[in-house]
């Protein structure tokens, strides 16, 4: 028995030396493996940082340009591809119709970010930015903009391949590009049919340029272009001064359910936002008193119930349509919005002086096109087209210049504007 003990012991003494040695070399690995794996993500997040600095690089340049009103050179930031010439030449067509830029403001969120194996990157970014341009009192904000990256490594570097942008005026540009390009026999995927269509943009410019100096010595002739109220002449009065103050509040924040009144449709929440201006102008927003203005909505407050009527979750046709609501708000009726189409031309014979603030314009591109956005009328400083500003959603812009507009739309050529005045106009509450 004894000696059973002893043998038992000695055993133990083995066991336990094997244990000690497995656990020396299993503590000796791990740093190492620990290392391995930090060393992983240093490098995995070594990558997702060189995307995102890339990607802000590329809207640093942009707005760059603005500010010192030259071209910046790209090349270290993106590939040379069909869509990154493309930005870049849109990049200096906005040069060439906007002034340059006093100052400017960005934040970037990235709703997306995937970075693969196999040395390529998808990146989706929202984009805010305020600017102003030189000589002007009036500060624009754009908000919620979506833009889609694509990215490769070279070596070491990331550098931009293809963007995409979220907004109906990119969209406008691109079917301009491909009805241009189709008319001439260019290929799509061409810089020359980039760059025959730029110049074809570029006289467009000139002639807008030629305009404004024609507009310049025309001065608005009344104080209601400048926002006043209208005076009363039914039940209640339209004040487009109030109208404007809504626009103004609400235009950067639609996407915002903690601040916003009503619902919010992504993409597609143009004359969603100008009826809630018009309807706030007929007093349903009651200013610095959020409980109340939602009371009146529950209540549909100077809102025709079922017919020109919106909410938390939803409006009626005519609240939200662009064409249901221009055939609905000029209509003749006994309660309602009032308005009264004042004009309807194209860009470059809309009679500039005739629009006031608390206006609502929509725009189409060509004379065949059917309108397809709506935009409220916010302030004006002059009777030229930078000097007009309008406040929209989808995209949520504050304050953009009426200039910017019928640019985003086609051009002074091709951009067709029809405006509604709203007067007094009788409602059931």
């Amino acid at each position: 028995m004894l000696e059973d003990a002893r043998l038992a012991e000695k055993l133990s003494a083995r066991w336990r030396a094997v244990l000690v040695a497995v656990l020396a070399v299993v503590l000796l690995a791990v740093p190492a493996m620990v290392g391995f794996a930090a060393s992983k993500t240093v490098v995995d997040n070594s990558d997702e940082k060189q995307v995102k600095d890339v990607i802000r690089q590329y809207f640093t340049c942009w707005f760059e340009t603005m500010m010192e009103g030259r071209e910046r050179d790209f090349s270290a930031i993106m590939e040379d591809t069909v869509s990154t010439y493309f930005m870049k030449k849109l990049i200096a067509h906005d040069l060439l119709i906007d002034k340059q830029w006093e100052f400017y403001r960005m934040n970037l969120n990235y709703s997306n970010l995937n970075v693969s194996p196999n040395a390529t990157a998808n990146a989706t970014v929202i984009l805010d930015y305020d600017y102003r341009t030189i000589g002007q009192e009036v500060t624009t904000s754009v908000c919620n903009i979506e833009y889609r990256f694509k990215l490769n490594k070279s070596g070491e570097k990331w550098k931009i391949t293809e963007i995409m942008v979220d907004t109906k005026e990119f969209a406008n540009f691109q079917a301009d590009l491909r009805d241009f390009a189709a008319k001439r026999g260019f290929s799509l995927a061409s810089k020359e049919a980039i760059d025959r269509y730029f110049a074809y943009r570029a006289e467009d410019a000139k002639e807008f340029r030629a305009l404004k100096e024609k507009w310049s010595s025309v001065l608005p002739t009344s104080e209601e272009q400048m926002g006043s109220p209208v005076n009363p002449m039914a039940t209640f009065s339209y004040d487009s001064a109030k109208g404007s103050r809504y626009a103004q509040k609400y235009a950067p924040e639609g996407q915002d359910s903690t601040i916003r009144l009503f619902y919010y449709v992504p993409g597609g929440d143009c004359t969603n936002f100008v009826s809630q201006c018009v309807w706030a102008a007929y007093g349903g927003w009651v200013e610095g008193d959020d409980t109340k203005s939602k009371e009146n909505i529950r209540n549909c407050v100077r809102m025709v119930a079922g017919i020109w009527q919106g909410g938390s979750g939803g409006g009626t046709p005519n609240w939200e349509q662009v064409l249901k609501f221009f055939n609905y708000v000029i209509s003749s009726k006994t309660y309602g919005p009032k308005g009264n189409k004042f004009a309807e031309s194209v860009a470059k014979s809309f009679p500039l002086t005739n629009i006031q603030v608390g206006d609502v314009l929509q725009v189409k591109r060509g004379s065949n096109g059917t309108y397809g956005h709506s935009v409220y009328v916010s302030v004006i400083k002059g009777s030229t087209p930078d000097k007009i500003f309008v406040c929209q959603h989808s995209s949520d812009i504050k304050n953009r210049t009426l200039e910017n507009l019928i640019n985003g739309w086609g051009g002074p050529n091709t951009c067709y504007i029809r405006g509604v005045h709203f007067s007094s106009a009788q409602f059931q509450k």
